[in-house]
C-alpha cells in the first residue's frame, strides 16, 4: 500500500515485537514479542486481542512468524530452530526444522496466502513516472493507487511527475536532525525588510565607478580640446604682387572716373551753348558752365 491513513491499532503492552503476519481469511493480525515471550492476535482494527502462546522454554527469542490454514509457524534465535502450534489454542508445539544458527524469516507460499487480485497500476505504470502504489479505498470516491518517488525526488503537484527539488531544511528537519541519504536540503536564511548590506555595498560601488568615469570623460575631453588648439597655427603675411595690383587698379579707375566726368561737363556746356544759339535763349547755369568751358581746354 501507499502508508497512508496510518493508524495505531495496538498501543499498550507492546515491548519488542518482532515479527507481523496476517490471517486473510479470518482477518486477523498475529506478533509475536520477544520481551514477553508470547504471540498475540486480534483483529484488524486492534479489537479482541487476546494471547495465543506464552512460554520461555519455545519463545525465548522468536524472531519471525507466518500462518497457514491451522498452524502458525515461527523461527527463534536461542532456540535456533522452526517451530510450530495451534494458531487457535497455542499447543501442539513442535519443532519442525532444527540446527539452523540464527534462523531468519519464515513464509508459507499458498494461493490462500495470496489471493488473487486485480493490479491498478497496470498498464502504463498508473501515469506515474517511477513508483506506483495501490490506495487503501476507505471511501469508493478514493483513489485506487498513488504515485511515489524514489529517495532523492520529490513528487511534482500533478500527482504524477517526480523530479529533483532542494527541500528547505527548516520547514521538514529539527536543528540538529539528520537528514535522509540522498535528499538534497537548503537552509532558508530568515527574512528582513531591510536589504542586505551587501546589495548597498554594491550599488555604491557602481554609483562610484560611473561618476568616476564621467569625471575621466571630462578631463580627457578638456586636455583633447587644449591640445588640439595648440596644434592649429596661422601665418599672415602681406603679397606683394597682390597689393601692387590692387594699388595700380585703383589709380586706374579713379583716373578714368575723372576723365568721364570732364568729359560729361564738356557735352554739357557744349549743348548748352547750342540751345542758347539756336534760340536765343539763356538758363540760370549757362554762367557756371561757361567758366568750366574755359577752363577745361585740352
Amino acid at each position: 500500500m501507499d502508508g497512508s491513513h496510518r493508524e495505531a491499532i495496538v498501543t499498550r503492552d507492546v515491548k519488542w515485537p518482532n515479527s507481523l503476519t496476517l490471517d486473510l481469511v479470518l482477518r486477523k493480525v498475529y506478533w509475536c514479542d520477544s520481551k514477553f515471550h508470547s504471540i498475540y492476535s486480534a483483529n484488524f482494527d486492534g479489537s479482541e486481542r487476546r494471547a495465543i502462546l506464552h512460554s520461555t522454554e519455545y519463545l525465548p527469542h522468536p524472531f519471525s512468524l507466518t500462518v497457514f490454514e491451522d498452524t502458525m509457524y515461527w523461527t527463534d534465535w536461542q532456540k535456533e530452530a522452526i517451530l510450530q502450534a495451534n494458531k487457535f489454542t497455542g499447543q501442539d508445539v513442535k519443532i519442525i526444522a532444527q540446527s539452523h544458527p540464527t534462523p531468519m524469516t519464515v513464509h508459507v507460499y499458498h494461493s490462500y496466502r495470496q489471493p488473487n487480485g486485480t493490479n491498478h497500476c497496470t498498464p502504463l505504470n498508473g501515469l506515474c513516472t517511477h513508483l506506483c502504489l495501490p490506495a487503501p479505498q476507505i471511501r469508493p470516491s478514493d483513489p485506487k493507487i498513488t504515485c511515489a518517488c524514489p529517495n532523492g525526488l520529490m513528487l511534482m503537484s500533478d500527482g504524477l511527475t517526480c523530479e529533483t527539488e532542494l527541500i528547505d531544511r527548516s520547514r521538514y528537519f529539527a536543528p540538529g536532525e539528520e537528514v535522509p541519504q540522498g535528499v538534497n536540503v537548503t537552509t532558508t536564511p530568515p527574512t528582513s525588510s531591510e536589504p542586505p548590506v551587501e546589495d548597498n555595498m554594491a550599488i555604491a560601488a557602481l554609483c562610484a565607478a560611473i561618476l568616476l568615469l564621467c569625471c575621466a570623460s571630462l578631463v580627457a575631453y578638456m586636455i583633447y580640446r587644449y591640445f588640439r588648439k595648440r596644434s592649429v597655427h596661422s601665418m599672415n603675411f602681406d603679397n606683394p604682387v597682390y597689393k601692387k595690383t590692387t594699388t595700380e587698379d585703383g589709380f586706374h579707375l579713379a583716373g578714368q572716373q575723372q576723365r568721364q566726368s570732364a568729359t560729361g561737363v564738356i557735352r554739357s556746356s557744349q549743348t548748352s551753348y547750342q540751345h542758347r544759339n539756336n534760340y536765343g535763349v539763356t538758363s540760370p547755369e549757362d554762367g557756371l558752365c561757361e567758366p568750366m568751358v574755359n577752363t577745361l581746354k585740352f
